[in-house]
C-alpha cells in the first residue's frame, strides 16, 4: 500500500478493507457528478436508489486512490458496501471541509492567516 500524501487520507473499513482517498477539490466534485450522469444517461426518471448508487459511484471513482485487491467499483454487488464505503470517505470530506479558514466565524483566523490583519 502507498503512504498518503497531506491531500490524501487512510480509512479502513471493517470487512471491507483498508482505503485511501484524496480530498476532491471543486474540480473533482465536478468530475463525480458528470460520472454520475453518464451512469444515468438515458435515465430520465431514475429511482432514489439508482441516483444514490450514481452518486455514491461517481464520487468514489474519483476519489480512492487505493482500495482493497478485491474491491472494485464496478463489481459491488451490496448497496450496503458501497454506502459503508462512501459513507466514511463523505463524513472525512465534510470535516476537511468544515475546517476552512473561510467557514470559521469571524475573529477565529490565526495570526499570520490571509485576510487576518490588522487594522
Amino acid at each position: 500500500m502507498i503512504k498518503p500524501t497531506e491531500k490524501q487520507f487512510t480509512k479502513t473499513i471493517d470487512s471491507i478493507g483498508t482505503f485511501i482517498f484524496k480530498y476532491p477539490t471543486l474540480m473533482d466534485d465536478l468530475q463525480a457528478d458528470s460520472h454520475s450522469a453518464r451512469l444515468l444517461a438515458g435515465n430520465e426518471n431514475p429511482s432514489i436508489m439508482a441516483s444514490n448508487i450514481a452518486t455514491m459511484t461517481g464520487t468514489l471513482a474519483t476519489a480512492i486512490v487505493e482500495s482493497p485487491d478485491d474491491f472494485n467499483l464496478k463489481e459491488v454487488y451490496s448497496y450496503d458496501e458501497l454506502e459503508a464505503v462512501y459513507d466514511i470517505f463523505i463524513k472525512q470530506v465534510m470535516d476537511f471541509r468544515s475546517k476552512s479558514a473561510l467557514t470559521k466565524p469571524p475573529g477565529d483566523k490565526k495570526e499570520g492567516a490571509v485576510g487576518s490583519e490588522k487594522s
